[in-house]
């Protein structure tokens, strides 16, 4: 079904392209367990391989404003919650 804003819904994700977003726009706070914010040390820590995976950040928090956070859809298999539970585990 198509969102009004680009994109589609699909098990209550936000599609963009091969993209989904796991957060609202402007939003800070990343959903799942445990909770976190974008600006909380282990989210600023990934920066150096946000980058060399091709991140750019000056464009970051404009484009967290216009699209949410954004994760490749491929990554969702379980959902949003299943692998932030699995990659804060690690």
């Amino acid at each position: 079904m198509p969102h009004a804003r680009g994109g589609t819904r699909l098990d209550g994700q936000r599609r963009v392209g091969a993209c989904a977003a796991v957060s609202g726009r402007r939003q800070v706070t990343v959903p799942g367990y445990p909770a976190s914010s974008l600006r909380d040390p282990l989210w600023q820590g990934s920066w150096p391989d946000a980058v060399e995976l091709g991140g750019v950040a000056d464009e970051f928090w404009q484009r967290i404003a216009v699209h949410g956070l954004l994760v490749p859809s491929s990554w969702l298999g379980q959902g949003w919650p299943a692998l932030w539970g699995r990659s804060f585990g690690h």
